[in-house]
């Protein structure tokens, strides 16, 4: 597979659209992280502009989901397969 090729794309009903290289796991992810909303800290946080590290951030979804909690945070991810890191990139960028 090419670095730089789609493998698939997925849109939510608000029209959220995002890359992936699985549909099954993406849809998961997304449920998970925008619908149930399973990664929200348990005590609030006391900055709106948090540092915020991503380790193993795969395809970017918790990212994008922090990117809209917490507009003014500074987020660093980290993603050791290539592949992978491709599309983290291009959703982070879109």
């Amino acid at each position: 597979m090419a670095l730089d090729s789609i493998v698939g794309l997925s849109e939510t009903d608000g029209g959220f659209v995002f890359e992936h290289l699985d549909e099954g796991e993406a849809e998961f992810l997304y449920e998970e992280i925008f619908g149930q909303r399973c990664y929200c800290p348990l005590v609030p946080l006391e900055t709106p502009d948090p540092l915020i590290i991503d380790v193993g951030a795969n395809i970017g979804l918790f990212a994008l989901w922090a990117l809209r909690e917490w507009p003014e945070s500074t987020l660093i991810c980290f993603e050791p397969m290539p592949p992978i890191l491709s599309v983290l990139k291009r959703n982070l960028s879109s």
